[in-house]
């Protein structure tokens, strides 16, 4: 994997992935199928800011640039390093969010890895929540596979004693088709990528060993 943003080896080398990889073990389980092409990483659930920085630094190996909302930027020193180190910021309300799908699929154009926490935000609970459908849309947009990172073991709480990394790929181009030749009706964009991505989560959530919460903010299920 080509390497661009010197910061970017922060994260994941010898300085503050070594830090994370001695304080936080973590073992890694299907470290081979992730393409070695460009691809969209969907990580969850998403409890702790820690996830941020355990997951490129377990997976080192691949130079990731990570989408996240637009205040982490702001933070001192923390927000100075994601800039540099490729992190694409996300705008949340009134639909700006789509502002990040053009250079998250232009790093993919470029031979980088994009990473995505579906759920957009951290919860208390257990649970992996209702998802954006960002990553499906540029996974699709750039033509590329999305791996799926389930993790075990991370609590907003406080730390599981033991936390793992589940691997497994998805493709969104292949399960789009198949959606669009099963139904017995004509669906919209919107609602043809809103059940790829309600398949993407499920896959998500028995890698990550917990339950999928697909209700919106008012209750509603997707």
């Amino acid at each position: 994997m080509k390497f661009k943003k010197s910061l970017n080896g922060f994260l994941r080398g010898p300085t503050l992935g070594a830090g994370a990889r001695l304080l936080f073990p973590t073992e890694v389980i299907g470290r081979e199928l992730l393409p070695n092409e460009p691809y969209v990483l969907v990580v969850g659930p998403h409890k702790t800011y820690r996830e941020t920085v355990i997951v490129p630094a377990f997976l080192q190996e691949h130079e990731f640039h990570i989408m996240a909302k637009d205040s982490l930027f702001r933070i001192p020193v923390f927000g100075w390093i994601f800039r540099n180190a490729g992190g694409i910021p996300v705008i949340r309300g009134g639909g700006r969010g789509g502002e990040a799908i053009a250079p998250a699929t232009a790093e993919l154009e470029n031979g980088y890895p994009v990473l995505i926490f579906p759920e957009a935000t951290r919860f208390d609970d257990v649970e992996l929540h209702r998802a954006k459908d960002g990553a499906v849309k540029i996974a699709l947009q750039a033509n590329v596979k999305i791996a799926l990172a389930g993790i075990r073991g991370m609590r907003k709480n406080g730390l599981h004693s033991k936390r793992s990394i589940h691997l497994g790929l998805f493709d969104p181009q292949a399960e789009l088709s198949s959606i669009l030749k099963t139904s017995t009706v004509v669906l919209s964009d919107k609602v043809a990528m809103r059940l790829v991505t309600e398949v993407m989560m499920e896959r998500l959530a028995t890698l990550a060993d917990t339950t999928y919460n697909n209700k919106d903010e008012r209750g509603n299920k997707a």
